[in-house]
């Protein structure tokens, strides 16, 4: 396989000058827009208007909120030869910690805490406001495939967050893979809903990334509640792509909202039971495709989960099997191969089925269960809101956090638990909390996760 594509450089954006790019949802006093659809040329406008106002700073720490600033300001610090800082978190210390680390300045839509301000060399977008020049050119320079167009950051969901550097040539090549791959057989404009963040990889890719070079368009609302996506829904046109993750399309389905179609649904960050998937399909009328892939390698396979279990690996991505059990995936066009998080069973040279994570394996009193397997019984329990079983340090049980609906008690889920799993695994206690510390993107931190439990556990 080839290390990287056989050009030097790649386009920033790849479609035609009068397409719809973006479908704004509210005024953006930023860039001063009036909701409705940008135009390609519009957007590169933007992206060059905003190039020139950036300082003299190699890196700079993308926080806009808004998913089209987001992107407008992804691509100017392309065209400025920067690169693009996207913090795991906005916690006051890890930014200071970037800052400190990188020659870098905040770039923001009133999303920087006042704490902050004087702290880090800082442009609030809201407050500062470029002149759009209208003679600005309606396209965007080539950029160099081996320049550094971002560092992203693992989610931390199994430990300490780590950074992933990435390339303008691996995010270009992915781009066309994904789109490839997880639009297959859309075959006109696709208005996007997305309720996960653009500053992840998960969101980065398809919500930020993609619009770039797929006939689809973006919007720029980050919709949290199933009325604020069935109300975004019926302000696009058909046929809708609806990018999301478990935890919000369980709320969507549970929610007995009448929904407008979406044709696709792209999910990821986090299994996907095929009981959700088929709800998800026949309340929104559309498929679900679900992603798999990881920070390093970003999205690498996809499967229609309401029909099949079996996963097709993306033609430019090749899996092998270690000794170890474990599998190694490597890819055309990034240098490094990975050793995968999850354990593979290799059907072919296209496709594969997962069968657990490599630390999903817990030993309760001589017994060895799998905590996936474990979590998802929980997740199908009808009185249940949201839940995840994890296994303490130094115990010996599993325990469990749960938010209940009205009128279920954690007595009648451990009743449900023991119809369906050996009594060992029954997580004791069950700890009734108000919510879970759920990223942006639905993932679950370790840390996170243990945090909440020592705050709420019984004494």
């Amino acid at each position: 396989m080839a290390a990287h594509p056989t050009a030097s450089t790649s386009p920033i954006i790849e479609r035609d000058a009068n397409a719809p790019f973006a479908y704004l949802s509210g005024p953006l006093a930023a860039l001063g827009l009036q909701p409705g659809l940008v135009s390609s040329a519009q957007f590169c406008q933007h992206v060059q208007s905003l190039a020139q106002y950036l300082p003299e700073h190699p890196y700079a720490i993308n926080l806009c909120e808004n998913r089209y600033l987001f992107t407008v300001v992804f691509c100017a610090v392309l065209v400025r030869k920067q690169t693009n800082l996207l913090p795991p978190n906005k916690a006051n210390n890890t930014l200071l910690s970037l800052a400190e680390q990188h020659l870098s300045y905040v770039i923001h839509d009133g999303s920087l805490e006042s704490a902050l301000t004087d702290s880090i060399p800082n442009i609030d977008l809201n407050q500062s406001v470029p002149d759009v020049a209208e003679d600005a050119a309606t396209s965007l320079p080539r950029v160099a495939n081996d320049h550094i167009a971002a560092i992203c950051f693992t989610s931390g969901s199994t430990g300490q967050s780590q950074p992933i550097v990435k390339t303008w040539g691996t995010l270009s090549a992915a781009n066309h893979h994904n789109a490839r791959f997880m639009l297959s057989g859309l075959n006109q404009t696709t208005y996007q809903i997305a309720t996960v963040p653009g500053q992840h990889m998960w969101g980065l890719e398809t919500t930020v990334l993609m619009p770039l070079v797929a006939d689809t368009v973006m919007s720029d609302a980050k919709p949290f509640y199933p009325s604020d996506i069935a109300s975004l829904a019926t302000q696009l046109p058909e046929p809708r792509l609806l990018v999301s993750a478990p935890i919000h399309l369980r709320a969507l389905v549970n929610s007995g909202l009448a929904l407008p179609a979406c044709e696709r649904i792209l999910c990821a960050t986090a299994p996907l039971s095929q009981a959700l998937a088929s709800q998800v399909e026949h309340n929104l009328q559309g498929k679900v495709a679900e992603v798999y892939g990881c920070s390093e390698m970003g999205s690498m396979a996809v499967r229609f989960t309401a029909e099949s279990q079996t996963w097709r690996l993306f033609d430019a991505f090749g899996l092998s099997q270690l000794e170890t059990g474990h599998s190694q995936a490597k890819a055309s066009h990034i240098d490094q191969s990975v050793v995968l998080g999850d354990f593979l069973e290799l059907v072919d040279e296209h496709h594969f089925r997962l069968t657990g994570r490599t630390d999903d394996v817990v030993n309760i009193a001589g017994k060895r269960g799998s905590l996936a397997e474990i979590n998802r019984i929980l997740l199908q329990y009808e009185g249940l809101e949201d839940g995840v079983a994890f296994l303490p340090p130094n115990k010996k049980r599993l325990a469990a956090l749960v938010i209940l609906k009205p009128g279920h008690t954690t007595q009648g889920l451990a009743d449900y638990f023991r119809e369906h799993i050996d009594p060992a695994f029954v997580p004791r206690p069950m700890v009734a909390v108000p919510q879970l510390p759920r990223s942006e993107n639905g993932k679950l931190s370790h840390k996170a996760v243990l945090d909440c439990y020592q705050r709420t556990r019984p004494s």
